[in-house]
Protein backbone atom coordinates (compact mmCIF):
# COMPACT_ATOMS: atom_id res chain seq x y z
CA UNK A 1 0.00 0.00 0.00
CA UNK A 2 1.59 3.45 -0.87
CA UNK A 3 1.32 6.10 1.66
CA UNK A 4 1.37 9.88 1.85
CA UNK A 5 1.68 11.99 4.94
CA UNK A 6 1.00 15.57 4.67
CA UNK A 7 1.70 17.79 7.31
CA UNK A 8 -0.46 20.48 7.89
CA UNK A 9 -0.06 22.83 11.10
CA UNK A 10 -3.04 24.85 12.10
CA UNK A 11 -3.08 28.11 14.65
CA UNK A 12 -5.48 26.71 16.94
CA UNK A 13 -5.79 29.86 18.60
CA UNK A 14 -7.17 31.44 15.36
CA UNK A 15 -11.07 31.79 15.26
CA UNK A 16 -11.15 30.55 11.30
CA UNK A 17 -9.53 27.20 12.16
CA UNK A 18 -12.00 26.77 14.89
CA UNK A 19 -14.28 24.41 12.96
CA UNK A 20 -10.94 21.67 12.36
CA UNK A 21 -10.32 22.72 16.22
CA UNK A 22 -13.85 21.16 16.65
CA UNK A 23 -14.21 18.18 14.46
CA UNK A 24 -10.91 16.58 15.50
CA UNK A 25 -11.47 17.86 19.33
CA UNK A 26 -7.70 19.21 19.37
CA UNK A 27 -8.18 20.48 23.24
CA UNK A 28 -5.44 22.39 24.80
CA UNK A 29 -2.08 20.61 24.93
CA UNK A 30 -0.04 21.31 22.45
CA UNK A 31 1.28 19.58 20.48
CA UNK A 32 -1.30 17.62 19.21
CA UNK A 33 -0.47 14.92 16.51
CA UNK A 34 -3.62 13.25 14.57
CA UNK A 35 -3.14 11.07 11.69
CA UNK A 36 -6.13 10.70 9.54
CA UNK A 37 -6.75 8.54 6.57
CA UNK A 38 -7.68 10.18 3.16
CA UNK A 39 -11.47 10.36 4.41
CA UNK A 40 -10.45 12.36 7.47
CA UNK A 41 -11.24 9.46 10.05
CA UNK A 42 -8.73 9.58 12.85
CA UNK A 43 -6.36 6.54 12.69
CA UNK A 44 -4.33 8.01 15.91
CA UNK A 45 -3.55 10.88 17.88
CA UNK A 46 -0.59 11.94 20.59
CA UNK A 47 -0.06 15.09 22.42
CA UNK A 48 3.30 16.65 23.37
CA UNK A 49 7.28 16.39 21.96
CA UNK A 50 8.13 12.78 20.94
CA UNK A 51 11.51 12.70 21.73
CA UNK A 52 13.09 15.10 18.48
CA UNK A 53 12.56 14.53 14.76
CA UNK A 54 13.47 10.64 15.46
CA UNK A 55 10.79 9.62 18.08
CA UNK A 56 8.35 11.47 16.18
CA UNK A 57 9.31 9.07 13.03
CA UNK A 58 9.14 6.42 14.82
CA UNK A 59 5.70 6.96 16.16
CA UNK A 60 4.20 8.02 12.86
CA UNK A 61 5.64 4.50 10.74
CA UNK A 62 4.58 2.61 14.28
CA UNK A 63 0.42 4.11 13.40
CA UNK A 64 0.88 3.56 9.85
CA UNK A 65 1.82 -0.24 10.42
CA UNK A 66 -2.45 -0.17 11.48
CA UNK A 67 -4.24 2.12 9.71
CA UNK A 68 -7.73 1.26 11.69
CA UNK A 69 -9.64 4.21 12.50
CA UNK A 70 -10.11 4.70 16.16
CA UNK A 71 -13.80 3.48 15.71
CA UNK A 72 -12.94 0.49 14.34
CA UNK A 73 -10.00 -0.29 17.09
CA UNK A 74 -12.98 0.21 19.20
CA UNK A 75 -15.43 -2.30 17.80
CA UNK A 76 -12.47 -4.99 17.93
CA UNK A 77 -12.07 -4.13 21.76
CA UNK A 78 -16.08 -4.53 22.36
CA UNK A 79 -16.14 -7.65 21.19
Amino acid sequence: MLTYVVHLPVNVLDEKNSPLVEEYDVGTTYPVFILTNSKGEIITRWTGYTGGGKGFIKRLLAALKDQRTIPERIEQFES
